[in-house]
């Protein structure tokens, strides 16, 4: 995970110059923003910032900026050949906006909350994710996906999952890895809707000729295995976009997505409405032909639907 247990804490690990072997001999550690050796936990003269920016006795230090000429930028524990780096696998971190996105908090580092052991890839799925009221309290969800099956399956090539917040961000706890059929091969980027009865629908990546989902009914924490959704079809190995929306009180599911078996060609909007624990597909809005890919969904605030997408 690149993390450390100190008295309970999970401190983030680091070694002194850019390192990709052997973990145990990473030799100091972060906690409360200052380096410690890991053999006495004395404290170092290093400290970092809120960014993770790295000071030596209380000076910021320096390095030339890679790819860059003549650029020099201040030394990250997650830059490469920095004083002090961390460990060279995957992290995901949180930031949040009070303005609407003109202004963005520090990173919160949630890698040692959600990650597995043997994870050497874990990533944040494209688009967006939702907030849901899952026992009287205010779930936030974000899907994630891994590409080692760790949580207990056969190892396959990658796996959907979520991580979600029960007290608005402040931790995170990691859901149950999906499975799927074998003809979809994988589940990777994935987004949630919220159908009746409780019950929320992720669709996700695959490798297969359709749209693929799967649901769950505890708050998206595990899942059915995955199916195809052969009212979609859809070369699924590309990010799709699905939300919930609202129109004159009835409540419709929309995903974007390419609508080409074969290629990344050829956009398409479905409209479904909910009903009940499921969808029912009724309108397809043609986008473009050709090259189409990634896409994201919204509901503006004057109910009209916009895109971002890839063309």
């Amino acid at each position: 995970t690149g993390y450390v247990d100190v008295d309970g804490v999970q401190c983030l690990l680091l070694t002194d110059g850019d390192y990709a072997g052997d973990i145990k001999s990473l030799n100091y550690y972060l906690k409360n923003g200052v380096g410690y050796n890991k053999a006495d936990n004395t404290a170092t003269e290093y400290t970092v910032d809120a960014e993770y920016r790295l000071y030596k006795n209380g000076e910021a230090l320096k390095m030339a900026q890679k790819g860059s000429e003549g650029v020099e930028v201040q030394q990250n524990v997650f830059y490469k050949e920095s004083e002090l780096s961390c460990y060279l696998t995957s992290y995901l971190c949180i930031r949040y906006s009070d303005d609407n996105g003109a202004t963005w908090s520090a990173p919160q580092l949630v890698s040692a909350q959600v990650k597995q052991e043997g994870e050497t890839f874990i990533g944040a799925a494209p688009g967006r994710g939702t907030v849901i009221n899952y026992n009287g309290t205010e779930r936030i969800i974000f899907c994630v996906y891994d590409n080692t099956g760790s949580l207990g399956h056969d190892p396959i090539f990658e796996n959907a999952s979520t991580i979600y917040s029960d007290d608005n961000g402040a931790t995170w706890h990691r859901g149950a890895e999906t499975k799927c059929r074998s003809m979809l091969t994988k589940t990777s980027e994935a987004q949630i809707v919220e159908l009746g009865n409780g019950t929320l629908r992720m669709f996700a990546r695959n490798k297969g000729r359709y749209v693929a989902y799967a649901d769950s009914t505890d708050g998206g924490h595990s899942w059915t295995k995955f199916r195809s959704d052969l009212e979609l079809p859809s070369n699924g190995n590309c990010m799709i976009s699905f939300i919930n929306a609202e129109v004159d009180g009835k409540k419709f599911v929309i995903g974007s997505y390419t609508s080409n078996k074969n290629n990344r060609h050829d956009g398409v909007i479905s409209v479904g409405v909910v009903k009940g624990n499921d969808i029912e597909w009724i309108n397809k809005y043609y986008i473009n032909d050709g090259f189409f890919a990634y896409s994201c969904l919204t509901q503006l605030a004057d109910g009209n639907i916009g895109m971002l997408y890839e063309d």
